[in-house]
């Protein structure tokens, strides 16, 4: 059994005008715990996402509900790609990261790679 996933975290709404994410984390996770609990995966990456980017709605121009963040499972190919989103002409703030989860409900950072800073250089 593969206990590699890889997935895509669309964070930091425009909370001005869009709501539209500004941001991506591409998320490498190892499964480290019992294979009969590998069903909630998805949902313990979730609880990752909440402890590291808040709240899951958030309101633009503090009216109108959207997305705070999203998590998307993705194929390596994409995770190897890490693709910034393009905003204004420049790439918005980019990271990777590889995490082990699913031993006893702790998700363990093993590395952070800041892929694009989000900077007008």
């Amino acid at each position: 059994m593969n206990n590699v996933k890889y997935w895509v975290i669309h964070h930091d709404a425009d909370l001005t005008e869009t709501g539209c994410s500004m941001c991506r984390t591409y998320v490498k996770s190892n499964w480290v715990g019992f294979p009969a609990q590998r069903t909630l995966e998805q949902e313990i990456l979730e609880d990752f996402c909440y402890k590291r980017f808040g709240n899951k709605v958030a309101y633009v121009q503090g009216v109108a509900a959207t997305l705070s963040w999203r998590v998307d499972e993705i194929v390596k190919e994409v995770y190897d790609k890490a693709n910034p989103v393009r905003w204004g002409g420049y790439n918005t703030e980019t990271m990777k990261l590889e995490i082990d989860i699913g031993n006893r409900g702790q998700t363990v950072v093993k590395s952070e790679q800041e892929i694009f800073s989000g900077s007008t250089k």
